[in-house]
Formats: structure tokens, sequence, C-alpha cells
């Protein structure tokens, strides 16, 4: 078998560092077959894809495929190498090209109404395709019998796609990760842009402590498994922050971000759920945003149980904190990029 060691980040990667506000980067040392094939990456332009695409193709990996409506929009990843394969959710007559040759997926849930129907047929073409290995994103502890997580539409919809994957003959590794960092930064923030000093940040927490994860950290977790399969194959992963925090926390280091006061504004959930609506948040999205509102609002996250160490077990360090996650804006996606600017 052709092996290569491959070392990343290279030269121009710095080794990890502590200190707020430099570059963040992780030493991933390992083997990877040279002839494991092309590794497809969904969604290309989203804030986790952008990033495994990324540290997959600067760890050196041959040929990486990246799913795309609109190839311009993925010119930074045209830029380091990867092939950009027309490719969208609810498009189901783009899979199969999009598959051909294919050994290694990483899939994000789609962004799209019915996204469970649109899951099931993206594994049936991968089942075509003779894809060996799926590494898919769910939500924290999706798999696990907590009557309280269950009774969330959104959690449900990933059970049911992750019993679907586990049942389908192909190798996986499942990433069950709390809430993102990313998503207050593109979801909870209303005319971030807006003229003015304040920007108001809205949620339905409760007033309990959210847990959120660096989208650094699952990039870094899926990257692992993609390349070192036979570590990873057949294991669901729980990946947390290190620490919960409140919203009022979340919106004082999103102000030093965006280099403006961001407020915090806590809203029943029905008065939530109808200012989303009316902003025009469409249906299938606005289910999800409202559903993870709901779970931050059980208040289970604030408990030290809620911590998962399986970050810190697979890859020898801890995970990020928010301001660490904020600080890193050289590894975000552009639409995340586009807040800071």
């Amino acid at each position: 078998m052709d092996t290569k060691k491959i070392v990343e980040p290279y030269d121009n990667f710095p080794k990890v560092v502590e200190d707020v506000g430099r570059k963040v980067y992780h030493l991933l040392e390992f083997e990877f077959d040279r002839l494991a094939g092309t590794i497809f990456v969904t969604g290309g332009h989203g804030v986790l894809s952008y990033r495994v695409a990324s540290r997959l193709l600067s760890a050196g990996f041959p040929t990486v495929r990246v799913g795309a409506l609109h190839a311009d929009e993925l010119s930074d990843l045209n830029k380091l190498g990867a092939e950009v394969a027309d490719f969208s959710w609810g498009k189901d007559e783009l899979y199969d090209k999009a598959l051909s040759g294919v050994k290694t997926v990483f899939c994000t849930p789609p962004h799209t109404r019915n996204w469970d129907k649109d899951f099931e047929l993206f594994l049936q073409a991968c089942q075509r395709a003779k894809v060996k290995h799926i590494v898919k994103l769910s939500f924290l502890y999706a798999n696990k019998p907590v009557d309280e997580l269950q009774a969330v539409p959104l959690v449900r919809l990933h059970a049911k796609c992750d019993e679907m994957l586990m049942k389908s003959g192909i190798a996986y590794t499942i990433i069950g990760a709390s809430h993102l960092m990313s998503n207050p930064v593109l979801y909870q923030i209303k005319s971030p842009h807006a003229v003015g000093d304040t920007v108001k940040l809205y949620g339905s927490s409760g007033g309990k402590v959210v847990n959120y994860v660096s989208p650094n950290d699952v990039a870094e977790v899926a990257v692992r498994a993609l390349l070192a399969p036979h570590d990873h194959v057949d294991k669901i992963y729980e990946l947390t922050g290190r620490i919960s925090i409140t919203e009022e926390e979340v919106a004082r280091l999103l102000g030093k971000f965006m280099s403006k006061g961001v407020e915090y504004v806590e809203q029943p959930i029905e008065t939530f759920e109808q200012e989303e609506k009316q902003s025009g948040t469409p249906s299938w999205l606005l289910h999800d945003i409202v559903s993870l509102e709901k779970i931050k609002a059980l208040g289970h996250e604030g408990y030290t149980q809620f911590i998962s160490e399986d970050f810190e077990n697979i890859c020898n360090h801890k995970p990020e904190n928010f301001a660490e996650y904020l600080a890193n804006v050289d590894t975000m996606s552009p639409r995340e990029k586009a807040l800071a600017a």
C-alpha cells in the first residue's frame, strides 16, 4: 500500500498556541492511504464543510471534491486544489455524478425542507457509488434515549438519519456536536451591518447557560476520521465545548468580534418563532432554529456531566473556547468572515 506520512500543518502553519488573538492551528500527524480515492465534501461553502475541505487540502490529500451549486462561491478552495462538483441538496439528479469515483464522504445535514428525505436519497446514491466510509455530522446525544431531546424535531430527524446510515452497510463515523459557535454569528443577529453602534442578538434560552462547540474542533475530528478511518470506523463521538456560557456573554464576545455593541434580547419561544417567521425565514430553517432554542432552554447544558471528553481523547488538546473561535478569523468560512469586516 502506498502511504505517505503527513504532518499538518506545514511550515506556514504555526504550532498550537493558547493566547487569544493569534492564529490557532493544531498538529495532525498520521498516515493516510494515497490510494484511498476521492473524498467528497457536501456543501463546500458551509461552516464545517469549508473547514474540512481546507484542512484536507492543507494536509496534502490529493483528491478532494467539494459540492456546490455555484462554483464561484468556492474560489478559495479551488485555488488550494479542490475539484468542484455541481451539487445541491434537494437536487438528487446531481448526486450520482458528484459521487462518481468517491470512496469517502463528509456529510453535513442538508438545509432544506424535509431534509431527512434528501439525506435518504443521498445515502442511496452513496450505496450506488460504492462509497466505503461516511463521516456525518449529527446533533449531540441524538442517538441516546434522552426524552427531552427526542421531543425536539431536529434531534429526532438526526437520529432517524443516523440510523439509516448505520443500517446502510457503509462504514460510518457520526459526530454529534452541541450548538456550533457559528450559529449566533449567522442566525441570531438581525441586520448585523445596520447603521448604528448596537445590534441585537435574539434568543430564547430562558436564562440557561448554553454549551457551544467550535466548528474548528468539529472539523479537526472529522479530518482525523476521514484520513485515518481505521481508528474511527463505526463510532459515534460526542463533541462539546469545554464550558457552558450565558447568551449575554456570547453577545459581549461578539461585540468585540464585530467592533460594535451587541445586546442579547431574551424572548418567549412563541415571540422568537413569530418574529423569525415575519422576517422571512423559510419554514424548514425556522423549524431548526426554533428547535435549537428549545434545546437550550432545557437547562441540562449547565451540568458538569454534560461536558464530553471525546474531543480531548481524540485530539490530545482542549477544545477552543468562544473567544478563541472568534480570534481565528483565518479559519472561518466566507460568511463568518463577512461579519468581522
